[in-house]
This record gives C-alpha cells, sequence and structure tokens, in this order.
C-alpha cells in the first residue's frame, strides 16, 4: 500500500501499480506515461500537472481525485469511477472515459477533443468552456439538455 505516500515529480514510466491502495497520494506533476492503474484505489489523489499520456486506469477508483492541468492523451478512464474529480484545464487527445462515473466532475476548460464519453455519467458534471469536439457521447447520461450547451463541440462531437 502507498496510502498518503508522496511521489511529487517521481518518474514512474511504465510502471504497474493495478489495484494499488494509493488512497491520498500526491502525485503532482508526476510522469506516469504509460503506466498500468488499472483497478487502483486513487480516491482523493492529487495529480495535478502529471503527465498521464498512454496510462491505463480502467476501473479504477478516482474518487474526489485532483488531475487539474493534468497532461491526458490517449489515456484510459474505461469503467472509473471519477465523482467529484477535478479534471479543470486538462489536456489529451482521445482521452478514453468510457463508462466511467463523472458525477459532479468538474471538467470545466478542459481541452479533450475526440474524447469517448460513451455510456459515461455525466450528471451534475461542469463542463464549461470545455473543448470537446469530436467527442462521442453515445449512451451518456448528463443532467442538462446537452453537454455541449455549455462546452465547445463541433459537427464531429456524436450525442446520442
Amino acid at each position: 500500500t502507498l496510502w498518503m505516500a508522496f511521489l511529487e515529480r517521481a518518474d514512474l514510466r511504465g510502471a504497474n501499480l493495478s489495484g494499488a491502495n494509493l488512497a491520498n497520494v500526491d502525485a503532482r506533476k508526476a510522469v506516469l506515461i504509460r503506466a498500468e492503474w488499472t483497478g487502483a484505489d486513487l480516491s482523493k489523489a492529487d495529480l495535478s500537472e502529471a503527465v498521464l499520456e498512454g496510462a491505463r486506469f480502467r476501473n479504477a477508483n478516482l474518487l474526489g481525485a485532483s488531475l487539474l492541468i493534468a497532461r491526458m492523451k490517449q489515456t484510459d478512464f474505461s469503467g472509473s469511477i471519477l465523482a467529484s474529480a477535478n479534471i479543470r484545464q486538462a489536456i489529451g487527445r482521445g482521452t478514453r472515459f468510457t463508462g466511467a462515473d463523472l458525477t459532479g466532475a468538474d471538467l470545466g476548460w478542459a481541452v479533450l477533443p475526440g474524447a469517448d464519453f460513451r455510456e459515461a455519467n455525466l450528471a451534475g458534471a461542469n463542463l464549461s468552456g470545455a473543448d470537446l469536439s469530436g467527442a462521442d457521447f453515445t449512451g451518456a447520461i448528463w443532467t442538462d439538455a446537452s453537454p455541449c450547451d455549455s462546452a465547445s463541440c463541433d459537427d464531429r462531437a456524436y450525442l446520442d
């Protein structure tokens, strides 16, 4: 267990921390490129400004985590719990949130073109000012009329 560990600026490229207990971990500005976090507990973790490119967080618990200004190109959060997470100003083309719980998450001003939100729960999520051009929202749940009412989408965004 690495509960409450201090990993600020750590280089964990390609690390496999699947199933690890990393609740409350401080991994600000860490390099987590292509790291494997499947099923890990990262609840209330601070991943602000971390580089998560190509990392896999499938079925991970990121409840209340901070991913503020994180770089998450091709990062996979499929099936993860990201409820109440702070994902403001995150940047990442092709990020996958398929089936993820983003209830009450803050994605304000995030730049996530081509993101995959299929079957994701976005109820109460803040998407204000986000760039979601080309995103796929097929089967997604949200409380607003459309996620593109407050975010920037284009004609490639798929809403169903």
